[in-house]
């Protein structure tokens, strides 16, 4: 499944504004935008149902959500548990070892012990060695790693 994640990624300081601040008719040509370049890269149509604020911006309840705006755009906002973020440094590429310690206390100090979680990997955060141990570590837990379809059953 393919999730739209907006075409300009409206977040970085040098943009100015996060995702939420656009405006509506921003905030749905650059939905549109993404759609539009997935449909022409595929050849065809393939409505996402999925998207995700660049940085969570207006998906985690904010004042400003923009949570009920995608619904009406039939698109379901998909949030995350465990981010990829350096929290230290505020990086994505944080490396195998931070991460990997991040994931790891979150599977031994959540209430679920992590069932249901959702854990956001941007590609460079982890290797694929990393990547492996993630998945070792989820699995000893007894969890099986899942799509987001899988995990809502849809």
């Amino acid at each position: 499944m393919v999730g739209n994640h907006t075409q300009h990624h409206y977040l970085r300081p040098d943009y100015g504004k996060g995702f939420k601040d656009l405006g509506a008719a921003m905030r749905t040509s650059e939905l549109t935008l993404a759609q539009a370049a997935l449909d022409r890269v595929l050849g065809h149509a393939y409505p996402m149902k999925l998207m995700r604020p660049p940085g969570g911006s207006g998906g985690f309840g904010e004042k400003d959500s923009v949570v009920p705006e995608m619904a009406r755009q039939g698109l379901w906002t998909c949030m995350w548990t465990v981010d990829s973020n350096n929290d230290e440094k505020g990086l994505v590429n944080s490396g195998d070892d931070y991460f990997l310690g991040k994931v790891t206390k979150f599977l031994e100090t959540d209430e679920h012990g992590g069932n249901g979680a959702i854990i956001l990997i941007h590609p460079t955060t982890l290797t694929i060695g990393g990547m492996k141990e993630m998945i070792r570590l989820v699995t000893s837990k007894g969890l099986s790693p899942t799509t987001i379809p899988g995990l809502y059953g849809a």
